[in-house]
C-alpha cells in the first residue's frame, strides 16, 4: 500500500513539473495557461466551494476541482507541447539520478 502511495506521489510530482513547463512554453495557448493558473489559484485560495476547516469534506472539493481544471488544460494544450514537456521532465529526472549516484559513489570512495 505504501508503494502505491509513493508511486502516485512521484506521478503527481512529475505532472506538476510537466504543467509548469507547459505553462512557461510559448506554444501553449492562453486557454491552457488560464486553466493551469486557475487550478493553482484555487489550490492556494482561502475561498473554496466547501471550507477547508470542515474535516475531510473540506479537502474533497480540491480533489475534484483541481483535476477537472487540469484535464481541461490538457485538452487545450497541443499534444506535441505536452510530449516535449514530459520528455524534458524525464530527461531531468534521469540526469538527477545519475548525478545523485555519482555523488554517493564518490563520497564512498573518499571516506
Amino acid at each position: 500500500m505504501i508503494h502505491w502511495f509513493q508511486a502516485k506521489a512521484k506521478q503527481a510530482h512529475a505532472a506538476i513539473k510537466v504543467y509548469r513547463l507547459a505553462f512557461a512554453d510559448a506554444r501553449t495557448p492562453r486557454r491552457g495557461k488560464f486553466y493551469i493558473g486557475l487550478a493553482l489559484v484555487y489550490l492556494v485560495s482561502p475561498l473554496d466551494v466547501i471550507p477547508d476547516w470542515i474535516p475531510v469534506i473540506g479537502w474533497l472539493d480540491e480533489l475534484v476541482v483541481v483535476p477537472l481544471l487540469l484535464a481541461l488544460a490538457r485538452r487545450a494544450i497541443p499534444e506535441n507541447v505536452l510530449a516535449d514537456c514530459r520528455r524534458k521532465v524525464e530527461q531531468s529526472e534521469e540526469e538527477g539520478k545519475k548525478g545523485h549516484n555519482a555523488y554517493f559513489n564518490n563520497s564512498r570512495a573518499n571516506p
